[in-house]
């Protein structure tokens, strides 16, 4: 009796794997698309441009001119008429006093708005115009205030950042400067804020230690979410429990929700349960099922604990900085392993794969660099950062599908993945490197 047979249908494309590379193709498609879009605008009348740039600049509000800075006169300068000239005597003779035994220059300034920039940046361009301090020492402080923005702001010289720290700085601000500022007492938050700054220069002080260390509750409440949702997640992967996937997802969601309750603040679950308890549940779950990610995030756990500790018993202000480079650096070495390990199985898989993933890769990267043009010559480095960060998402989404592997044979397939102020001297005055504490009231 004849036998027939029948040709099996190959087993589909994992869902993952088909929705990265949708996705891929869709991202490059909007660049082609919009690439094509500049191509073929129609051209525009050099007297039309020039028109229509002149109508700009006519249109184009009067503050958008940043406000000058005026040349420095007194060690208290008021053009806001908001002190009299008993009070800037007295803040004059005060300041004075400090000089004399201390040397550090305090200087006054009370303007009513910095216009379109930033407190922060204007009182750099002030620090900078005024040359506030001594050439060596560098020991100038400026106490800027702009009384329409209700904005103010303490710029130390970098003589001075270690008995003026930022820390200190700010407490000033909120305990001595503000509240007397909500009460309009302008003159007398100037003078308590210049006393306070004498007592750190001088020594009779020591600078205030930044108190608010601890946990807040809304913080505990975080740590709490992300456990518990590592915690249901790496239970459900081990199935310890057979809860279907409705009541799990319910049970993850259950303790940000009763967080939020206890808190009063429904703002505080909504954030919890758009990323960080689904993203912890996730990890619990894959570390539940893989050996290696266990390995993974157990390790950079440790290595965040070490360093936490670290932190705190040499003080945050001085490993602070290094923490973030380290962890910075812990991040990208993770992107690039999964990069890397997404690159390595597309190649092993298919040449032609990979070699329209890199296509597809350079083609948006070198389109982002062609819209953003780097500096070749390595001299401002800000100018490489949307060709950095395009080649980073490019690559990841490029061969991040490439992880996932399929076998027919047998009837069986398997995967795999895994996630995760420069200063300037000065040869006439002080200079600042943006050291202080703003502030509003």
């Amino acid at each position: 009796m004849p036998q027939f047979q029948t040709a099996l249908p190959s087993p589909a494309l994992p869902s993952t794997r088909r929705l990265f590379q949708t996705l891929l193709v869709l991202w490059a498609a909007l660049c082609v698309l919009t690439a094509g879009a500049g191509q073929i605008a129609p051209p525009v009348d050099a007297a039309q441009t020039a028109v229509s740039a002149d109508a700009a600049q006519m249109a184009a509000p009067i503050d958008a001119v940043q406000v000058p800075v005026p040349p420095y006169s007194a060690r208290v300068l008021d053009t806001s008429g908001t002190l009299n000239t008993a009070q800037v005597a007295a803040l004059n003779e005060q300041i004075l006093a400090l000089e004399a035994d201390t040397r550090a220059a305090v200087v006054v300034f009370m303007l009513p708005t910095t216009g379109v920039e930033a407190i922060e940046e204007y009182a750099m361009r002030v620090f900078e115009k005024w040359k506030l301090g001594d050439t060596k020492r560098d020991d100038g402080i400026l106490i800027l205030v702009a009384t329409e923005d209700r904005r103010m702001r303490i710029e130390v010289g970098q003589g001075l950042e270690g008995s003026v720290p930022d820390v200190l700085a700010g407490r000033i601000i909120d305990e001595q400067m503000k509240p007397r500022f909500q009460r309009s007492d302008y003159a007398g938050g100037l003078q308590a804020a210049i006393d306070h700054i004498g007592a750190a220069v001088r020594g009779d002080v020591q600078p205030m230690e930044d108190t608010g260390r601890g946990v807040t509750p809304f913080g505990w409440a975080f740590l709490a979410s992300l456990l518990w949702g590592f915690a249901i997640g790496a239970a459900r992967a081990r199935r310890k429990w057979k809860w279907k996937w409705p009541v799990t997802m319910g049970v993850a969601a259950a303790l940000p929700l009763v967080a939020a309750a206890a808190l009063k603040a429904p703002g505080l679950a909504i954030v919890m349960l758009t990323f960080p308890v689904p993203l912890a549940f996730a990890l619990g779950f894959g570390c539940g099922r893989s050996r290696t990610l266990r390995r993974v995030v157990g390790g950079i756990a440790l290595v965040i604990c070490l360093m936490a500790g670290i932190a705190y018993a040499v003080g945050a202000n001085s490993f602070g900085l290094g923490f973030l480079y380290v962890a910075g650096g812990a991040v990208a070495c993770l992107l690039l392993g999964i990069i890397g390990a997404g690159a390595y199985m597309a190649f092993k898989r298919s040449l032609l794969e990979f070699g329209v993933r890199c296509a597809v890769v350079a083609g948006i990267v070198g389109y982002v660099a062609f819209k953003n043009p780097p500096d070749l010559l390595f001299m401002d480095w800000e100018s490489w950062l949307p060709t950095g960060i395009a080649a980073g998402l490019a690559m990841l989404f490029g061969f991040f599908p490439g992880s996932v592997s399929t076998s027919s044979g047998g009837g069986s397939s398997s995967s795999s993945s895994s996630s995760s102020s420069s200063s300037s001297r000065s040869s006439s005055g002080g200079s600042s490197s943006g050291g202080g504490a703003s502030g509003s009231w």
